[in-house]
């Protein structure tokens, strides 16, 4: 009765019946004074008194203040084990984050007498929790927690500044009726969010299946741990944002050594093609001679001789791209709209596509998106870009092209970006070949006379353009090409 009552009793009491014979005091009075620790009786201290002795306050005041020096004794020894049991969960920590925090859930519910303790993080992305740590739970103690964890996962998201408390979940009758049975029902919960730069990313809660007054000592303990797995979603952040810059580094080194090798090639095409160009023109010059001189030769003597030709000029085009991507011509940009540039550029094109058997579609947006670009060159690229999907096109197929805007590009994300993308359905482009794409006289057709510098020209001139050129694809899968360029103001 003390213990549930936490008050002081005082109990006059006479034995009767069969014990009444062997007990040696047959009749007593006795104290009964509940010893309170962290509002929660731990235990109950009983005087025995003769039959007659009469009850005095201060007898009572005098035990109450022994007890309390007990549960005070209680209250620091637990504290100790406490504090000794959280510096062994720290120094037992590993490098892994997540890792330490299945550490730190399991050290929580130890230190807090709780029947279970889980740790939820929240994804933004989603807009939902997912359990990162758990202790004591098995699965089917997970699926009777989901009711409760609904319940503290509202809480955080509506004020995760301070520890909560929920003693009364046992009189919640839609959530315990969702138990399986009464023993998996929970009386009491307390929990904190756990924060990061500022912000929640995520919760930890602790169950009891019995009544729970939280004292100041186990909110302090909850604390210290909330606290450590912060620092450990910290660490974990740190190591993704250490991760993506690295990744940003190595693509910048990579660019940097691309643009440092385009560079030098650039210097020595020009070199080369100035020096090419005027023996090159030499021999054409004596080719066309060699024609008129031979126009009654035999037909061998006349192949030949237009053999050499289509060779000369073959090398004599080379030549000239050479030029173009050694000293690419000036950028003249004006405000233009990229759908009446795909249409101008389509229209040259279709009878190439009509050839092949191709359709061509279009998923233009209704929207009026405009690029300040000079339209050449930007017609330029596109129209190699069509020439090459209609030629990985064996057969029968297809070209989309699609025209919309986004609103960041990869390289500016404060700039938004109108992207046109043309996607075959031609026999893709092997996982080795990607990296290459872009490289000066690499290519996939030499069989149909590609000289390997249409994609590398094609990109020099978006990058001008401080816009972006991707290429993805597959083996038989087909292959899409996207471009972007910054979206520009009306005038």
């Amino acid at each position: 009765m003390a213990a549930s009552s936490s008050i002081p009793q005082f109990i006059s009491h006479s034995l009767e019946g069969e014990n009444k014979d062997n007990d040696p005091y047959k009749s007593y009075s006795h104290y009964c004074v509940p010893i309170i620790c962290s509002g929660r009786a731990q235990g109950v201290m009983d005087i025995f008194l003769s039959s007659d002795h009469q009850r005095d306050k201060r007898e009572e005041e005098f035990l109450a203040a022994a007890a309390n020096t007990l549960a005070g004794v209680i209250k620091r020894k637990k504290s100790e084990e406490q504090v000794s049991k959280i510096n062994e969960g720290f120094i037992s920590l590993g490098v892994e984050p997540l890792e330490n925090i299945q550490r730190l859930v399991i050290l929580c519910g130890d230190i807090l007498g709780a029947g279970f303790a889980i740790y939820n993080r929240f994804d933004y992305a989603q807009d939902a929790f997912y359990c990162a740590g758990q202790y004591n739970a098995s699965p089917g103690d997970l699926e009777a927690l989901k009711p409760y964890e609904k319940i503290c996962q509202d809480i955080i998201k509506k004020n995760y500044e301070n520890i909560f408390v929920l003693d009364d979940l046992g009189s919640n009758q839609e959530v315990n009726s969702s138990a399986a049975n009464a023993n998996t029902a929970f009386r009491a919960c307390m929990g904190q969010a756990v924060k990061c730069r500022g912000r929640p990313v995520g919760v930890i809660s602790v169950f009891y299946r019995n009544d729970f007054i939280p004292g100041d000592e186990a909110k302090k303990f909850l604390g210290i741990i909330v606290s450590a797995i912060g620092i450990e979603e910290e660490r974990i952040n740190a190591n993704l944002q250490l991760k993506d810059a690295y990744d940003k580094l190595k693509k910048a080194q990579f660019g940097l050594v691309q643009s440092e090798k385009m560079a030098a090639l650039g210097r020595f095409s020009s070199g080369i093609a100035h020096e090419v160009k005027n023996p090159l023109g030499i021999i054409l010059g004596g080719i066309e001679f060699l024609e008129r001189k031979l126009a009654k030769s035999d037909k061998d003597v006349q192949m030949a001789t237009r053999k050499i030709k289509e060779a000369t000029l073959r090398a004599d085009h080379i030549i000239r791209n050479l030029l173009k991507f050694a000293m690419p011509s000036e950028i003249r940009t004006e405000v233009i709209n990229p759908k009446d540039l795909l249409n101008d550029t389509l229209s040259f094109f279709k009878y190439r596509a009509s050839l092949v058997n191709v359709d061509i579609i279009t998923e233009f947006s209704k929207e009026d998106i405009l690029v300040k670009a000079d339209k050449n060159q930007i017609q330029q690229v596109l129209f190699n870009l069509l020439m090459n999907a209609s030629e990985a096109i064996t057969e029968a197929g297809q070209i989309t092209i699609k025209l919309y805007k986004v609103d960041s590009m990869e390289s500016d994300s404060e700039k938004q970006g109108c992207v046109i993308e043309i996607i075959d359905t031609g026999e893709g482009i092997k996982k080795e070949y990607l990296s290459k794409l872009f490289e000066p006289f690499f290519t996939t057709k030499r069989d149909k006379k590609g000289t390997g510098l249409g994609l590398s020209i094609s990109k020099m001139i978006i990058e001008n353009h401080k816009g972006n050129l991707t290429i993805d694809g597959e083996p038989g899968k087909g292959t899409c090409v996207k471009v972007t360029l910054p979206v520009a103001k009306k005038e």
